[in-house]
């Protein structure tokens, strides 16, 4: 894809993030749990040295959990195509944290910079095939060989809202080809959630661990050395 169509592109896609921010809900039980997963994640198998880059970093919320899980804060770096959501972030993150403007399908970083990468509910919000073939593209680009991609997203369409698109594993497989890819399925679908949650927690965790019940893949892709 050319850089003048990625461009066209990306600045369609502008509009239809920020709209899409705009009708997100705040911070669910459901999104504060999915923290506490990745947070296992990252101190099983990521060193407090490594360079950390996420991609479609909103407020930095994620950016901030980094430092408490033992990354070092120079070596923590965001990018985020809201300029708005970059000004919260800016104010809100330690200073050492990188935090750059602009589009992650094309990113102001060399190769082979960052030891980890995660995106956090970003593909399901681009509608444009294209654009997420250069948004993986440039994921893996800038991962270092036998670097990982933390993955979270949706699995499935939104049914209240046409701009979130579900990535299915497959897609998945497609996006980021000779990886190594492990998937699991969490979160309990939301409207299920906000039913029970009011009544009993223990039930919310319990369906939970029913996989056709869950709304999201975590997992993790694996750069060939």
């Amino acid at each position: 894809m050319n850089s003048a169509k990625l461009s066209t592109v990306a600045e369609q896609h502008l509009e239809k993030v920020r709209e899409h921010f705009d009708r997100r809900p705040k911070l669910t039980n459901a999104a504060k749990s999915y923290r506490r997963i990745l947070a296992h994640y990252y101190n099983l198998i990521i060193p407090s040295f490594a360079s950390v880059l996420e991609v479609g970093c909103g407020s930095g919320d994620v950016l901030r959990d980094f430092i408490k899980w033992g990354a070092r804060p120079e070596n923590i770096v965001g990018i985020e195509l809201l300029p708005e959501r970059l000004a919260e972030a800016v104010e809100l993150c330690p200073k050492g944290i990188n935090i750059h403007q602009g589009n992650a399908a094309e990113m102001p970083f060399p190769d082979k910079s960052f030891d980890v990468v995660l995106q956090s509910t970003v593909f399901t919000s681009v509608l444009d095939t294209s654009m997420k073939e250069a948004l993986a593209s440039e994921m893996c680009r800038v991962l270092k060989p036998d670097g990982l991609i933390l993955w979270y997203d949706y699995h499935m369409n939104n049914p209240r809202n046409p701009d979130v698109k579900g990535v299915k594993r497959q897609e998945i497989h497609s996006l980021f080809p000779k990886c190594e890819i492990l998937l699991q399925r969490i979160t309990l679908a939301p409207p299920i959630s906000r039913l029970l949650a009011p009544y009993s927690w223990l039930l919310c965790y319990l369906l939970s661990k029913l996989p056709w019940l869950c709304t999201h893949y975590i997992g993790v892709i694996r750069k060939p050395k």
